[in-house]
């Protein structure tokens, strides 16, 4: 019995860091760094992260993306270079794969521009966060023959896929200065490494009363 109870001990203790160590993949968030590495002819200082959380229903990916940089001060007294838009765009192409360069790709989504309503922007000192949803609701009345392309719905395939990329557009670089493909982040299945670390604790407060009693 004492054998018995130090191999369970032994076991339930090795898979707590393998619990942890396995990520099960999760349906809801998304995160990408942004730069000008993955923008041809263009070296920017600007740089950014972004986060997207979609919903159990995945009607709603809620985003928050920062931009950092000169670049960065909306404001009517910068005069200089700034950004100007902000778009989700689609990977089409093979040529777009493993970290290549690639051009413009398919405009999906609008961020900042200046017809949002949900959009919520920080301003800071060379620092701006823009907070918003991407629902059913959202369109680009501009292009009603790419509506379809444009429905959350539609794209979450290239979402969980890595198909899509947040595109910072800027006076100095109207195209894009800076961007970064949006990848699927693991998940650690903690509860599964709880459930491991109860069961240990269970043992172990088992093996001491049996000592206590003898």
């Amino acid at each position: 019995m004492k054998n018995r109870h130090k191999y369970l001990l032994g076991l339930a203790a090795a898979m707590i860091p393998l619990a942890i160590m396995n990520p099960v993949q999760a349906a809801t968030l998304f995160t990408t760094n942004l730069n000008s590495d993955l923008v041809p002819d263009v070296d920017s200082n600007a740089t950014g992260s972004a986060s997207f959380i979609l919903n159990d229903a995945e009607d709603e990916l809620k985003y928050e993306i920062e931009i950092l940089g000169d670049i960065a001060n909306l404001g009517l007294e910068n005069t200089g270079n700034k950004v100007t838009k902000v778009h989700l765009h689609v990977i089409e192409g093979d040529e777009f794969r493993n970290g290549e360069i690639f051009d413009d790709g398919k405009h999906v989504f609008n961020v900042y521009t200046p017809d949002d309503n949900d959009l919520e922007i920080i301003q800071e000192v060379d620092k701006v966060t823009f907070k918003g949803m991407w629902d059913a609701n959202d369109f680009v009345p501009e292009n009603p023959t790419l509506l379809d392309n444009r429905k959350l719905v539609d794209q979450l395939d290239n979402l969980f896929t890595g198909n899509l990329f947040v595109n910072v557009h800027t006076v100095d670089n109207p195209s894009s200065e800076i961007r970064g493909i949006i990848k699927q982040v693991p998940e650690y299945n903690s509860s599964f490494a709880f459930l491991i670390a109860g069961c240990t604790y269970l043992l172990w407060n088992q093996k001491k009363l049996k000592k206590t009693k003898s």
